[in-house]
């Protein structure tokens, strides 16, 4: 184990370890992916139909806030379509990556 500096921290930690051990993170990655696919295949209601407009401009307004996850629980689609849409489209899902968490997602598409 790698010792961190307050510099780096945490994210030096992970990325010397992702370099250490490049197969055990893959699989790793791998799933997670999988785990998101199975959790949002459940409620995909949308699956095989067309992206409408609206499913799009969701996309495009919320990619940047929340992850792809949540995303595909949102518009009843599965998290490999919201991916592949987003990347079909130019659209970085930065949620993905900066952890987004569902009290967002609640407060964004849940209002009181």
């Amino acid at each position: 184990m790698h010792r961190t500096s307050y510099r780096g921290g945490h994210a030096v930690a992970v990325r010397r370890w992702k370099n250490d051990h490049p197969e055990e993170w893959r699989e790793q990655k791998s799933r997670v992916k999988e785990n998101n696919q199975e959790e949002t295949e459940v409620n995909a209601v949308n699956t095989y139909k067309p992206w409408t407009l609206k499913d799009v401009r969701f996309l495009r307004r919320y990619g940047s806030r929340l992850t792809a996850k949540e995303i595909a629980i949102a518009l009843g689609r599965t998290y490999f379509a919201v991916q592949g849409k987003a990347r079909d489209e130019g659209i970085d899902l930065r949620g993905d990556k900066m952890g987004a968490n569902s009290v967002r997602f609640r407060r964004i598409l849940l209002p009181d």
